[in-house]
């Protein structure tokens, strides 16, 4: 049995705590109102359900590739965050009621099913090397604590404003469960969402979205790397000030 392990991994978010604070710090440097200008902030809370899924596993070694075979499974899992955005409506530097900032952190928390995936070794040629490899996972936890700076597009409707948006930042993955160990690592985090809002009143609203993220894992077993995707489904509400 071969035990697999997120790789802890160097990066340039050693610290998720420092990326957020940078995020946040380029929001509102970015969002400076000048005198005269009228500019529109918003805060969001949201909730949902994450559904990851994990594709491409394989070592990225020049002569010899353990590829696996199976797919890795995960159980949907929750995920919540919040949202601190602005539009610039008229007389700022960054004049366009379209489009906004925003600067959001989540967190997520799928597990691993319980599963064996199957390994083959071979060369770069394509001719094996040993024996298929196994390795087994028990249902694990799975922690995701992410942030990213987004570019928001909106429709400037009365009640009803239908979104999209991009956004870049860095992802902390972390579990201490017993079947995978300790787990440590940070990675780039990509974020793509379409959601719409409906104002309640001036001030407050509601919102649906739906989110994509795309990050990597690596592994340590054998250094397989994999392509780590959720699909999530939220709701919440906002507060326009």
């Amino acid at each position: 049995m071969v035990s697999v392990l997120v790789k802890d991994t160097h990066s340039v978010f050693r610290s998720p705590r420092r990326l957020w604070i940078a995020l946040c710090g380029l929001l509102l440097a970015l969002c400076v109102v000048p005198d005269g200008a009228q500019s529109e902030w918003y805060l969001g809370a949201y909730g949902g359900v994450t559904m990851p899924h994990a594709t491409g596993f394989r070592q990225p070694s020049s002569s010899v590739h353990t590829s696996f075979s199976s797919t890795l499974n995960f159980n949907n899992g929750g995920i919540g965050g919040v949202k601190l955005g602005n539009y610039f409506l008229a007389g700022g530097l960054f004049e366009n009621k379209w489009v906004g900032l925003e600067a959001e952190v989540l967190y997520a928390r799928p597990s691993f099913r319980s599963q064996t995936l199957t390994a083959d070794n071979t060369t770069t040629g394509g001719s094996s090397t040993g024996p298929a490899l196994t390795a087994t996972i028990p249902h694990t936890g799975l922690g995701m604590l992410g942030g990213t700076l987004n570019v928001m597009f909106r429709y400037p409707g009365m009640h009803v404003l239908p979104y999209v948006g991009v956004g870049l930042g860095g992802v902390h993955f972390s579990s201490d469960e017993t079947g995978l160990g300790t787990v440590n690592a940070n990675k780039l985090l990509v974020n793509l969402m379409v959601g719409m809002e409906v104002k309640l009143t001036e001030q407050f609203g509601v919102l649906a979205e739906f989110k994509h993220l795309i990050s990597n894992f690596e592994f340590q077993s054998g250094n397989n790397t994999s392509t780590f995707q959720t699909e999530n489904i939220v709701g919440g509400l906002t507060w326009h000030f």
